[in-house]
């Protein structure tokens, strides 16, 4: 990407006097982002820094303790692995300073050990972040193989070059998180009025400077010890004003001097507090002591609330429910007939079918066989023991399925056909 603005001119002709890294800083980067390693393999031992290899007592206790390698001296973590050659990446990042910009330089890092030979190691500097005091930023990096995502793929033969951030084939690299920070940095002094004091809140160290640089309620945040809420913040940027909403909130935390421990929980808790009309500009409520505990309180009164509104909706549909069955079923209602033990009855009401669905498993109330024209429905119950749930079919005056718990026939099942079956001729007559 050719630079066409003044702003991209003037970084582009900075970043061809910036030094170019020192063996120093690629030396440390060896040391602190690749461990010593080993491996084990029956009862020998081999180094990964300098290819010796030895004989061992115990695999296990190599393993456990690791190992000493007797050529080189170096303390070895030990792998059992048969492979002969290990091979690493990691990044590391170096913070300095230009011409009032703060520059991220990302440096790609390789490390190949082999058991007979001494580990080789590669560096190269694959990206660098220019930020302006405004959070304005520009990237170059190197380019990358075709048609290729990994974060690692990269063409060191190519040139560093301008690239957008929205590409989504440089996106992913634009947010690498290197491995380790280089101690010795240069920092812009806007940078630390903003409330930098050496930690970046587990974000990229670049993604971190343009957010700080050019977000007024970032730099807030940051001074304020609101670590949560700014690293909340920064993941959730993209939706456009949502922490306007909440920002009266969060003033008065901040004068109050509580510290908003998790910032989702704290979100959601005031959302709830919002939905019971609760004063959101007092520090009783949206400061809390233990916030978990006062979230967890509000997510309770608040599902009661929903059971209580689904339950009223749930009794006024079943109040219109029972007009219509009324209208369709009422002149069988009080038919009934039994054998001495065994009853059987047609249900009268919606509350009677949600009562049997309930007790015996099945159904009958949540397919809302009240509703069905053509069907009556009938309960057959040894005293006040529900037995099984008989639909008959008004039109032709057969027997359509009877079910008990769980939808199976009970020992009681035939006896039950049998009793519908020698009342069907009373159940005709009001059909009339």
């Amino acid at each position: 990407m050719i630079p066409k603005t003044a702003f991209q001119r003037k970084v582009a002709g900075f970043k061809a006097k910036l030094k170019p890294v020192t063996d120093k800083q690629i030396s440390w980067g060896y040391d602190q982002c690749f461990e010593k390693r080993g491996r084990v393999q029956k009862q020998r031992a081999g180094c990964f820094e300098c290819g010796h290899s030895w004989k061992i007592e115990s695999n296990l206790v190599a393993q456990l303790a690791g190992c000493e390698c007797p050529a080189c001296g170096q303390q070895l973590k030990m792998d059992p692995t048969p492979k002969r050659t290990r091979q690493e990446v990691a990044y590391m990042s170096i913070l300095t300073t230009s011409n009032g910009f703060q520059v991220v330089r990302t440096i790609f890092m390789k490390k190949t050990g082999k058991i007979g030979g001494e580990a080789e190691y590669f560096a190269k500097e694959v990206m660098q972040h220019w930020i302006s005091e405004k959070g304005k930023a520009l990237v170059f990096s190197r380019s990358v193989g075709g048609f290729s995502y990994y974060y690692d793929n990269w063409l060191f033969f190519s040139d560093m070059e301008m690239r957008s951030v929205g590409s989504q084939r440089y996106a992913q690299r634009h947010l690498i998180t290197p491995n380790r920070i280089y101690p010795r940095q240069s920092i812009l002094p806007i940078i630390k009025r903003n409330g930098f004091m050496g930690d970046f809140c587990n974000m990229q160290p670049a993604r971190f400077f343009e957010f700080l640089l050019s977000d007024n309620k970032a730099e807030t945040l940051l001074k304020t010890g609101q670590t949560s809420m700014f690293q909340y913040h920064a993941q959730h940027r993209d939706h456009i004003n949502w922490i306007d909403e909440y920002w009266p909130s969060i003033k008065i935390c901040i004068r109050n001097g509580y510290a908003i421990p998790d910032a989702s929980t704290w979100k959601d808790y005031i959302s709830l507090l919002r939905t019971f009309n609760k004063d959101l500009l007092s520090s009783v409520y949206v400061c809390p002591v233990d916030l978990h505990k006062s979230h967890n309180k509000l997510v309770e009164k608040r599902i009661e609330q929903q059971r209580r509104a689904r339950l009223e909706q749930q009794r006024q549909e079943m109040e219109a429910a029972q007009l219509l069955y009324e209208q369709q079923k009422g002149k069988f209602f009080g038919v009934a007939f039994s054998d001495g033990d065994l009853t059987v009855k047609v249900l009268e009401s919606v509350s009677e079918f949600e009562k049997e669905g309930y007790i015996l498993k099945h159904c009958v109330f949540t397919n809302g066989y009240y509703k069905m024209a053509d069907s009556l429905v009938l309960s057959a119950r040894i005293g006040e023991q529900l037995i099984e749930t008989i639909e008959l079919s008004l039109s032709s005056l057969q027997i359509r399925q009877s079910r008990g718990l769980h939808n199976k026939a009970t020992e009681h099942h035939e006896k039950i056909i049998n009793l519908v079956t020698q009342n069907l001729p009373a159940i005709s007559r009001l059909l009339k």
